[in-house]
């Protein structure tokens, strides 16, 4: 059975000798489509699954999001490039091909590569004829923490703002994300303006070859002696954000800074039956992008029942990760005289995390949001405060340390902080 193929070979002058060439009989292929240009392509490979998309490195806006979305439907991409031009072979991997074949006036040794391509169905990129120094650098050796909490503004982003403040406060260059596409807040948190060049424009660069840690460096605001931000994007804009790109960034962070810290939009009602939304498409980037998902939730009735209720759906996504539960603004008027012992045992039936508990300050975040600064810089006495740089050190010293003294997690090695037992949270 002969294997079908889309064209999209732009103005390669080779392209009436490569055709003729798989036209053979016994080439063991079959030209199913000649498409003009890549959107043709795009439409063509949704209704082929399975098919083999040649694609030619001189084709017009052949970018990350386009090959991605060839992969999601089930195509497998070959990107072909001129014999004499080493450097288009990198371009083509860089975009996320699965492999890439060097075509030159003798058409006859590509199709023998290409049968050997499509044979094997490659799981990782190969590069055909192409120095090994032209390859895109892998994923760098930096952690990703994904934070992430049910709506009903649990104070998910002040409690990334304050992980990534206290990671870079204890010595480690950090990276703080925002990535929520419905409603961005940390720029407004630090008081920085709305131009800041944040995820949207990185995201635009990204889909593009070449991307790496030094691109994302320049788009981001330095906010402390260690810490940059890269900001989020107004939400009349977040259909711009395609999981090819925020994939190239996560990949870029990673390289950039030893622990990047995203902060996660809440929506992922958006992801049933396979489909994906806008919103739903940045967290779930993210999460499956991240080594740990810390999940907030606030210490309320209402708080908790909307996290009990998220959990499963998170589940889903972050199957097999390390997922670390912070109980937010825990506070006797809302559960009652002992709320530690009331949130424990209220959790205890629904997740087999054991949580940590944040003592309710809402004075000092209020102050800190007032000064456009962080809760460190504005309270740093405050039990909030202390409590979460006790769970920020925990968690480094999981998540950048190769080695433990023992090992445990941290959700095993303290059921609450030992500050929880001095709040009057009266």
């Amino acid at each position: 059975m002969k294997t079908g193929l889309l064209l999209a070979l732009g103005s390669a002058h080779w392209e009436t000798g490569l055709v003729a060439g798989l036209a053979r009989a016994d080439s063991g292929f079959a030209v199913v489509r000649r498409c003009p240009d890549l959107a043709d392509l795009l439409a063509v490979a949704a209704v082929r699954n399975g098919a083999v998309a040649l694609i030619a490195n001189s084709v017009s806006r052949l970018d990350r999001s386009a090959v991605a979305y060839l992969h999601e439907s089930g195509v497998l991409v070959v990107g072909l490039f001129d014999a004499e031009n080493d450097a288009g072979g990198a371009h083509l991997i860089a975009l996320g091909c699965d492999a890439v074949v060097a075509v030159g006036e003798d058409v006859t040794g590509a199709i023998d590569e290409l049968a050997n391509v499509v044979e094997q169905r490659l799981e990782r990129p190969r590069l055909v004829a192409v120095s090994q120094d032209c390859v895109a650098q892998g994923p760098g050796a930096g952690r990703i923490v994904a934070v992430w909490g049910p709506v009903g503004s649990p104070g998910r982003s002040s409690v990334a703002l304050s992980l990534a403040d206290e990671s870079a406060r204890a010595g480690v260059e950090t990276l703080l994300i925002d990535a929520d596409p419905t409603s961005p807040t940390l720029s407004a948190l630090l008081g920085l303006c709305d131009d800041v060049p944040g995820l949207l424009v990185a995201v635009r660069r990204a889909g593009r070859a070449g991307f790496a840690s030094t691109d994302l460096s320049q788009l981001t605001a330095r906010i402390g002696h260690r810490l940059s931000l890269l900001a989020g994007v107004p939400s009349q804009h977040s259909g711009e954000l395609r999981p090819a790109g925020l994939a190239a960034i996560w990949s870029a962070a990673a390289q950039l800074v030893p622990l990047t810290i995203i902060d996660v939009g809440s929506d992922l009602a958006a992801i049933a039956d396979g489909f994906v939304g806008r919103s739903g498409s940045v967290a779930v980037s993210a999460l499956t992008a991240a080594d740990t998902v810390i999940v907030v939730g606030s210490a309320d009735p209402i708080g908790l029942a909307r996290l009990v209720t998220g959990l499963p759906r998170l589940r889903e996504v972050v199957r097999g990760r390390d997922l670390r539960l912070v109980i937010n603004r825990v506070r006797r008027g809302a559960v009652g005289p002992f709320p530690e012992r009331a949130i424990c045992e209220a959790l205890a039936e629904h997740v087999s995390e054991t949580p940590w508990l944040v003592p309710d300050d809402r004075p000092a975040f209020d102050e800190a949001v007032l000064a456009g600064r962080t809760i460190a810089e504005v309270a740093p006495n405050s039990l909030a405060r202390r409590s979460l740089a006790e769970f920020g050190e925990a968690l480094r010293a999981d998540l950048l340390t190769s080695a433990f003294a023992d090992d445990v997690s941290l959700g095993h090695r303290r059921l609450i902080p030992s500050l929880l037992r001095d709040v009057d949270t009266g």
